[in-house]
């Protein structure tokens, strides 16, 4: 003996009630966005001034935003605390077939010009603290970035140092030499992003 299910008349008020849900996880998503945004530039900043800390798997990550470390300030510490960091995005191309191969070739790059560590708010990206006696400590941040629909997607370089005058010199020298250093399979497209 089957059971008759019975069917719900249309409910208006039910039907606004869906609707209103899916405003709201599209709302709760931008605010997501925005906090790892946030933290991204905390982590970028903590980098900057020179804080590391290593996590209970004995990975590099960014510690805390203190301004002065055991180590004594850092180098452009006073930039990146009075007036901020600048940022510098370049497109990049490849022709390997997926991101995990791009991802291993640019860590082992990243690994010869800088000191690689692991970033909470994005961690599929590759990143890395460049230092140098003359200029100013610079982030390079390698990642790929969807569309917000997910179909497409492009490879991102952000180069990251404190904000003054002549801040793209420090800029432009990192990943000079991070390209110089690539394997030819990944390169700079000749669009910039800003």
């Amino acid at each position: 003996m089957a059971k008759k299910i019975e069917e719900e008349p249309f409910d208006e008020e039910t039907e606004d009630k869906t609707s209103s849900e899916s405003e709201y996880s599209d709302e709760e998503e931008k605010v997501l966005e925005k906090e790892r945004k946030k933290l991204r530039k905390k982590e970028i900043r903590s980098v900057l001034l020179g804080n590391f800390s290593v996590s209970d798997d004995g990975i590099t990550i960014a510690g805390k935003n203190r301004v002065i470390t055991p180590y004594g300030i850092a180098d452009g510490a006073q930039n990146v605390v009075f007036l901020g960091i600048k940022q510098k995005k370049f497109v990049y191309r490849t022709t390997l077939k997926n991101y995990n191969q791009v991802t291993y070739r640019v860590y082992k790059t990243m690994a010869d010009i800088g000191r690689v560590f692991e970033m909470e708010s994005t961690p599929e990206a590759v990143a890395c603290l460049i230092k140098s006696y003359v200029f100013r400590p610079v982030v390079l941040i390698f990642e790929e970035v969807r569309s917000s629909e997910n179909k497409d997607s492009y490879l991102q370089l952000t180069a990251c140092c404190g904000r003054s005058p002549l801040a793209i010199i420090p800029v432009l020298r990192a990943v000079s030499r991070f390209d110089s250093l690539l394997p030819k399979e990944i390169f700079r497209s000749g669009k910039k992003r800003k």
